[in-house]
């Protein structure tokens, strides 16, 4: 039993390999690859005719990046909405020493060992 690699190709396949690089390793030709895939995935890639059949389709949305998009759009919407709001203007005035923030910043400071000879 082989591995596959001991059957023919068809006429006009190509072989692909596909490795993962870690970025920025000191790999040659590593920073150009960075580049060419940032041109690819803002559409700027290889005519279709020139790429093998496989590649010529588009490729799907990552759920995650539209989830990620989605995020960013609400955030930027709720930060617009808030700084037109009047509750806006009138949570200038609070002071940022409110006790809450001096609290926790206090209680940050405070090691696990100063708790426990508090409670001695």
């Amino acid at each position: 039993m082989g591995n596959g690699t001991d059957n023919p190709r068809p006429a006009g396949s190509f072989k692909f390999v596909l490795k993962w690089i870690a970025a920025h390793k000191d790999v040659k030709g590593n920073e150009r690859a960075d580049e060419e895939a940032k041109k690819a995935a803002q559409g700027e890639s290889s005519p279709p005719e020139e790429l093998p059949p496989i590649l010529r389709k588009w490729l799907p949305y990552s759920a995650a990046a539209i989830k990620q998009d989605y995020r960013e759009g609400l955030k930027s919407r709720w930060l617009e909405d808030w700084g037109m709001s009047p509750r806006y203007a009138k949570f200038q005035h609070v002071d940022p020493d409110f006790p809450f923030n001096k609290y926790r910043t206090i209680s940050d400071e405070i090691t696990q060992a100063s708790w426990l000879a508090r409670l001695a």
